[in-house]
């Protein structure tokens, strides 16, 4: 199960061009008149790029077909760890529901019952 350079350097540059790219849509999605988007574009295009050279430098391929394959390699990389998400949700659900709620002193004064009884 050991993984080679090469294929780690793939999946860390579609990472880098996947990061991004949703970057750069948060940018354009969330424009308003006071915000400056100049320098994050230009990070993200510099960022992208690099990826991109990376890719290109590592399969010897067109840089279109490096960068489909890279990206291809990141979201299933992506994907090969949601299990591992799913668990630590899960986990934590199960713990905060099953975790006591502190008393509220506000429920007291009301006169109400109190959890305790």
């Amino acid at each position: 199960m050991s993984i080679e350079v090469s294929a780690a350097m793939t999946i860390a540059s579609g990472g880098l061009m996947l990061s991004s790219s949703y970057f750069v849509i948060h940018l354009v999605a969330s424009l308003n008149p006071y915000h400056r988007p100049a320098t994050p574009m230009i990070v993200c295009l510099a960022s992208f790029l690099a990826g991109l050279a990376i890719a290109t430098m590592i399969s010897d391929d067109p840089p279109i077909l490096a960068a489909r394959a890279a990206l291809a390699e990141a979201v299933s990389s992506i994907l090969s760890l949601l299990p591992l998400a799913f668990v630590f949700v899960t986990y934590h659900l199960i713990r905060t529901s099953l975790r006591r709620r502190p008393e509220d002193p506000l429920l007291s004064l009301l006169g109400g019952t109190t959890s305790d009884e």
